[in-house]
C-alpha cells in the first residue's frame, strides 16, 4: 500500500506549508495530521483534494508512479548497499525524475542525487551537493530505515575532519550518552537471551546514532542488529545489516571484515552449520594471535571448528595455544580454560567421545560456569554439546529444564 501520509508530509514541509494552510476548506487539522501519520482510514475524496492542492495529482497517479518505480528503486538501494555500479539505474531515475517527485519515493530521489555514481568508499566533501543534503535534512525524519542510513553516511563524510558538529555539541553529547546507555542495555539483553527485545531496542538506538552522526554507535548497533537477526533465523535481515556495516569500513579503526567473519562464523558454529562456519572462520587463520582474552575467543572458535572437521594438525595448534594461555591466567579462569582444552582434545582423539565420562563432566562444567566468567553467549555456544551429553546419559529431566529455560 502506498504511504500517502509520508508523501503529503514531505511535500508540505518542502513547500513550507503549515497543516492549517494545507487543509483549509478541505478537512480539520486533526484529520490531516491523522492522514500524515497513517493513523486513520480517511475518505479518499479528502486525500485527493489534499494531493490536488499540494501537487496537482490524485491517488491514482501517486499509486501508479509508486508501483511502477518500485523495482528500480529497490534495485538501486541493493546496489548502493553493496557498493556496486549504479550508472545505468541512475540514468533511468533521471528520466523518471518528474514521476519520482509524484511518488512515495520523493526522498529516495534526493538520496540518489547525493550518491549518484560515486564509489561509496571514495566520496569526499567536494563530491557532496550541499544544497541537496540541506534540503533532505528538513524532511529526513520522515525517511525509512535505508534513507536514514544513507543520508547519515553522507553526514559522516561531510563532517569528517571538520568542526561542523560543534554547532550542536551539547545536543550531540547528550544524545550520544543516552544512545550508548541504550546500546549497552540492548547488548546485555542479547547476551541474556532476550533477542526480540534486544532487536527492537537496538533499532531505536541505531536511529538515534544516525541522528547524531555517531559512527561508533552506528557500528555497534549494526553489528548487534545483524547478530539478533541471525538468532531470529532471519538471514536476509542479517545480510542487510552486515553489508551496511561494511559501508562504514573506511571510517572505522576496526577491521570490520574480521569482526563480521568472526561473528558470523561463531554463530554458524554454534548452530552446527560447520561448512558455513568454515567459510567465515578460515579468513581469520592468517592472523597470529597474542595471548589475551579477546584472542582466546577467536582461537577457541578455530580450535572448535577444526576439531569438528577432524583436521588434526590445525586443531592441535589451537588447542596448544589454549593450553599455553591457561598458564598465564588466574585459577578461576584457568580452570574453565583447561576444561575447554581437555574437552576439545577428547573430542578430537576419541570417536566415541560422548561416552567419555571426563568429556561429559567437562562439558557440564563449561556450561555451568562460562556465563559468570565470560558471557551468556559463550554459555549458549555449548548448549548443543550439553544436550548431546544429557541425551547420552539419559538425563531427560535435566534436558527438559534445559529446554524450558532457553
Amino acid at each position: 500500500m502506498v504511504n500517502y501520509g509520508k508523501y503529503i508530509k514531505i511535500n508540505r514541509y518542502l513547500q513550507k506549508k503549515s497543516i492549517s494552510e494545507l487543509c483549509d476548506g478541505i478537512c480539520t487539522p486533526s484529520t490531516l495530521s491523522k492522514i500524515e501519520n497513517n493513523k486513520s482510514n480517511i475518505n479518499p475524496k479528502i486525500i485527493n483534494q489534499i494531493l490536488e492542492r499540494l501537487s496537482n495529482i490524485n491517488i491514482d497517479i501517486l499509486e501508479s508512479n509508486t508501483n511502477r518505480l518500485k523495482p528500480v528503486t529497490e534495485l538501486f538501494m541493493q546496489r548502493l548497499m553493496l557498493n556496486l555500479d549504479r550508472s545505468d539505474l541512475m540514468a533511468k531515475i533521471e528520466e523518471e525524475q518528474y514521476n519520482y517527485l509524484h511518488s512515495e519515493y520523493i526522498l529516495f530521489l534526493y538520496i540518489t542525487k547525493l550518491f549518484s555514481n560515486f564509489d561509496l568508499y571514495h566520496i569526499n566533501n567536494k563530491d557532496i551537493d550541499e544544497e541537496t543534503i540541506d534540503l533532505i535534512s528538513e524532511v529526513i525524519e520522515f525517511g525509512d530505515f535505508n534513507e536514514l542510513y544513507f543520508y547519515n553516511l553522507l553526514k559522516i563524510i561531510r563532517y569528517k575532519n571538520t568542526n561542523n558538529r560543534l554547532r550542536d555539541f551539547k545536543k550531540i553529547i547528550d544524545g550520544d550518552r543516552y544512545g550508548w546507555l541504550n546500546y549497552f542495555y540492548c547488548d546485555t539483553l542479547f547476551h541474556n537471551g532476550n533477542i526480540n527485545e534486544a532487536y527492537m531496542g537496538t533499532k531505536k538506538c541505531y536511529e538515534l546514532a544516525c541522528e547524531n552522526c555517531n559512527i561508533n554507535l552506528m557500528y555497534g548497533c549494526l553489528l548487534l542488529l545483524g547478530l539478533c537477526s541471525l538468532e531470529l533465523s532471519n538471514s536476509n535481515e542479517s545480510v542487510k545489516y552486515f553489508k551496511k556495516l561494511e559501508n562504514l569500513a573506511p571510517f572505522m579503526k576496526y577491521d570490520i571484515n574480521f569482526v563480521i567473519n568472526y561473528n558470523l562464523g561463531a554463530t554458524m558454529l554454534e548452530k552446527k552449520n560447520i561448512e558455513k562456519a568454515k567459510y567465515y572462520l578460515e579468513a581469520l587463520e592468517a592472523n597470529k594471535y597474542a595471548f589475551s582474552i579477546s584472542s582466546f575467543f577467536v582461537v577457541h572458535k578455530l580450535g572448535y571448528l577444526y576439531t569438528e572437521l577432524k583436521e588434526y594438525e590445525k586443531a592441535n595448534y589451537y588447542i596448544n595455544w589454549i593450553n599455553e594461555f591457561v598458564s598465564k591466567q588466574d585459577s578461576k579462569i584457568s580452570n574453565l580454560l583447561k576444561k575447554i582444552s581437555d574437552s576439545l582434545t577428547i573430542k578430537l582423539k576419541e570417536p566415541n567421545y560422548l561416552c567419555n565420562k571426563k568429556y561429559q563432566e567437562d562439558i557440564e562444567f563449561i556450561f555451568q560456569n562460562s556465563q559468570s566468567i565470560f558471557s551468556y553467549g559463550f554459555q549458549k555456544f555449548y548448549l548443543a554439546d550439553l544436550e548431546e551429553v544429557y541425551l547420552i546419559q539419559r538425563r531427560y529431566k535435566e534436558l527438559y529444564y534445559l529446554y524450558k529455560n532457553r
